[in-house]
């Protein structure tokens, strides 16, 4: 069952896998990791006694617990490659093209490149769920134009620099 679970990450033609791709590897990863805890304890149990097997466990939970909660909200927050593997710029492109009135004319040039989704390369997704722009109705009634570099002379010239964005 696991490895039926890696298959998709494995076989994805992208360059890294996904992690939604290998979710059906949690499960038997989970089952595996509790049967050797489960084992372990048992272990213990037998060698410690039952008081001694019961603290030991709830100081490994404690521990981890610990550890994930530091490494999640502590490290890994710190960390300035967080916000960019997390395409926080997007979100601030996003910020600002939701701080105009729905009325103002907005133009997205999407300069990123790598696999298209509706058109666009996937990284423009992350600005246009925020923006509620995804569908093609959905930007024409927020009054945002996606454009590739390619038509960036649909831009009337007279826009404002504040209308327009870019994701690269």
């Amino acid at each position: 069952m696991l490895v039926l679970g890696i298959l998709p990450a494995a076989a994805t033609m992208e360059s890294v896998p996904h992690a939604l791709r290998s979710i059906l590897a949690v499960p038997p990863a989970m089952i595996f990791a509790a049967l050797g805890g489960v084992w372990i304890y048992r272990l213990v149990q037998k060698h410690l006694g039952v008081r001694s097997s019961v603290v030991l466990a709830a100081i490994f939970i404690i521990v981890v617990g610990f550890f994930g909660y530091y490494d999640y909200f502590v490290v890994w927050e710190q960390n300035p490659k967080t916000a960019e593997a997390f395409d926080a710029d997007y979100m601030t492109v996003a910020e600002e093209i939701n701080a105009l009135p729905k009325s103002t004319q907005k133009y997205v040039i999407v300069e990123a490149s790598g696999v298209r989704a509706h058109g666009f390369p996937v990284a423009a997704e992350t600005t246009m769920f925020l923006t509620h722009s995804f569908t093609r109705a959905d930007a024409a009634a927020a009054n945002i134009h996606y454009l590739t570099p390619g038509h960036a002379d649909e831009i009337p010239t007279n826009t404002p620099r504040t209308n327009i964005f870019f994701i690269d």
